[in-house]
């Protein structure tokens, strides 16, 4: 199933607050000492001590800072409310004077499109982008001027959040090359956050090695500015990115280091207490973490804690992207752990609020998402497998409607072939199946090498093991490929390590050998991947689909031992079929 990491983007609008005290609290302290400044402004103009413009540019540059303190608190509601108060007071005066536009203006459109992407109303913040962008452009500030480098790097983000990567792409290095220019080739801390976006659209285009290398160039960079082991929001986001690029590698492990250090650090900065968006990101990845790795109730835990903090937020019934993004992750657990009418609830509630949120005819990679892991719970009846290719279609629709053909060589869209090969292998159409999973299989190692260690190019091998095993024609390599898969989850996660992949793999490995008369290699794999089964769900999971596979598989095998008797093809088909659900 597609897993949705919460992609942290830095839309440059940071601050360098000492760290010796929490930035939120820092923050608190300006927010009173503007909040202060608007009442006196009010009360001036109220008074007719400053009239006329003077009195509104005073009261529309406090609103302008209170906004500000909000946003870096994560009150985006309330930030909101003071950019929009202070554009409408500077849209008024600037109309007497006669003027379309100014560069108050176009700051306010940029903080206002700011908040807009960060509470996920992504097709508004790129009006209002595009308008400042336009708007700075008139205004004359410049082919290279600072604020036009923002814009351009704002408009990377709506359009990254919009699954426009290459349109992301092209607005990112204008901004980039724009920077550099202005700064006769030298690095600013303004292009920390545009080198971690850049790398953001490499890593979900598949480019890892240079998502990571611009992670780490950003990281170094921002280090340079603050000190190396400073608290710093910035340097929080690229340890967050960081985690995610290692955790698409496979590399867990480095990945929760990465992760919890961001924690660490963004409880650090806004307060161990907080509820902020960025500590609701960092969690909802540790929970993605922990589902790959096989542990489904701490992921559960993690996302659920994520899924309270966003609507703390944003509110208990606001329809929001991030939102949306962690019941998907919720459902994926449950489904995982075997409970699919609970995992189904959950992504149809994950897919509706996503319609609402981009519109019901939108076309967005977290839909297209959803739309697999709805497929992929409807694989459990064999009366659904219809239904199940039918939502792959969709998916596969809506990638290529987004991305062209180019997107049948994107990691998803690996993955989303993959499960439509397991449907066909489900369904008997054995031929599709494997050149289906062969066609995934060869995208993945194009991603990521063809020597890489990596989870998903480990799931196709043991897939494509059972299409050669029910294909009956190489029985060796069917029990070779199931072999190297098993190896590579055993280097991904550990040699001792318990996950549900390797439990999996141990079954399929297991009948294998059964039906070759191997029984005793067949036993010790059965007894291994129950054992694992059981470690992996907890002990109050021993009615799940899983575990009861994994038993009747061992049982099995140990009756036909005691008898000495071959085991039955018919009988173990069976149980390969039922492990692909």
């Amino acid at each position: 199933m597609a897993i949705s990491e919460t992609s942290a983007m830095s839309d440059n609008a940071g601050n360098s607050e000492a760290t010796k005290e929490s930035v939120t609290t820092a923050f608190q302290n300006k927010l009173r000492f503007h909040e202060e400044g608007l009442a006196l402004s009010r009360l001036e103009h109220d008074n007719g001590l400053h009239i006329g413009v003077v009195a509104n540019l005073n009261m529309a540059a406090d609103l302008s800072d209170i906004g500000d303190c909000h946003r870096s608190m994560g009150n985006l509601a309330a930030a909101m409310n003071n950019y929009q108060e202070c554009l409408t007071i500077q849209r008024a005066v600037h109309e007497t004077k006669g003027e379309d536009c100014s560069s108050e203006i176009t700051m306010s459109l940029g903080n206002i499109g700011t908040c807009l992407l960060k509470m996920g109303n992504y097709g508004e913040a790129l009006s209002c982008y595009k308008e400042s962008l336009n708007m700075t452009k008139f205004h004359g500030d410049g082919a290279n001027h600072e604020d036009f480098i923002v814009r351009l790097n704002n408009l990377g983000l709506c359009h990254f959040r919009l699954g426009k990567y290459k349109a992301a792409m092209k607005y990112l290095k204008r901004s980039h090359e724009m920077c550099m220019a202005v700064h006769d080739g030298q690095y600013t801390e303004d292009m920390v956050g545009t080198l971690s976006n850049l790398g953001l659209c490499h890593m979900t285009m598949g480019n890892f090695s240079s998502a990571m290398d611009h992670f780490q160039q950003s990281l170094a960079l921002q280090e340079t500015f603050v000190g190396s082991g400073a608290n710093h929001p910035n340097i929080a986001l690229m340890l967050n990115n960081i985690g995610m690029c290692l955790g698409e590698l496979g590399d867990t492990l480095a990945a929760m280091q990465s992760f919890k250090k961001s924690l660490k650090m963004r409880k650090s900065i806004h307060g161990k207490d907080a509820k902020h968006n960025e500590i609701a990101a960092t969690l909802s990845n540790i929970g993605v973490n922990h589902q790959r790795r096989g542990d489904f109730a701490a992921a559960e835990k993690y996302c659920k804690k994520s899924l309270s903090m966003y609507r703390t937020m944003y509110g208990r019934n606001a329809n929001h992207h991030d939102i949306a993004q962690i019941l998907n992750n919720i459902g994926m657990c449950q489904a995982y752990s075997g409970n699919f009418a609970n995992a189904k609830a959950y992504l149809q509630q994950s897919l509706d609020m996503m319609k609402a949120v981009h519109g019901e005819d939108a076309k967005q990679m977290e839909m297209a998402k959803i739309l697999m892991n709805i497929g992929q719970c409807h694989g459990t009846n064999k009366e659904d497998f219809p239904l199940e290719l039918e939502y792959y279609q969709k998916s596969l629709e809506m990638y290529c409607a987004i991305h062209g053909e180019g997107c049948k060589e994107l990691p998803d869209v690996a993955t989303l072939i993959k499960n439509i090969g397991q449907c066909h292998l489900k369904l008997g159409n054995l031929s599709t199946a494997k050149e289906t999973l062969e066609k995934s299989l060869n995208t993945r190692r194009t991603i990521h090498g063809n020597e890489a260690n990596h989870p998903e190019i480990a799931a196709t091998l043991t897939l494509l093991g059972h299409c050669l095993f029910r294909m009956g024609d190489d029985m060796a390599a069917a029990r070779a490929t199931c072999e190297e898969a098993l190896a590579m989850l055993r280097a991904i996660h550990g040699e001792r390590a318990n996950h549900t992949e390797i439990a999996s793999t141990l079954s399929f490995l297991g009948n294998i050998l059964a039906s070759s008369g191997d029984l005793d290699g067949a036993l010790e794999c059965h007894e291994e991947s129950l054992r694992m089964f059981r470690a992996c769900l907890g002990d109050d999971k021993e009615d799940s689909l899983y575990i009861t596979l994994a038993r009747n598989m061992m049982e099995d095998c140990q009756a036909k031992k005691r008898d000495q008797d071959a085991a039955s093809l018919e009988g173990i088909l069976f149980y390969h079929s039922q492990l692909l659900f």
